[in-house]
């Protein structure tokens, strides 16, 4: 089984990397102010998805508009995840993060943000 599951990423990062080490996860929701544009979520969406090949610590990395699903939710999510807390630090503190979060920050009318444990395969949380 581990051979057909033998990369996660682009860069080839292994994917045994993620089932030794659970990690957490960092989502954020944001809903943007009034008047930002499609073109200006499209461009913000662009830099948030070069972070991965900028910030080697990055297990996995999803970004992207809601899908309407439900009324009221948020207009954008990210998730990220990270072996550690350290490393996501590394990634909050990272040059690259703190641009593209400059970019955004006039645009957001409201952001919120967490930091969980990953579960363990079979959605039992993981110690």
């Amino acid at each position: 089984c581990q051979s057909s599951l033998k990369h996660l990423r682009d860069d080839n990062r292994p994917l045994q990397l993620i089932l030794t080490v659970m990690g957490i996860r960092h989502v954020v929701v944001v809903k943007w102010s009034e008047g930002v544009t499609p073109d200006q979520v499209e461009a913000i969406q662009a830099e948030l998805q070069k972070l991965p090949s900028l910030i080697s610590n990055i297990l996995a990395y999803n970004v992207g508009a809601d899908l309407n699903a439900v009324a009221g939710n948020a207009d954008f999510g990210i998730t990220a995840d990270f072996a550690t807390i350290s490393d996501f630090q590394v990634y909050a503190s990272h040059p690259e993060h703190l641009r593209v979060v400059a970019m955004m920050k006039p645009l957001i009318a409201q952001r919120s943000a967490v930091q969980v444990k990953l579960s363990a395969p079979g959605g039992h949380a993981s110690s």
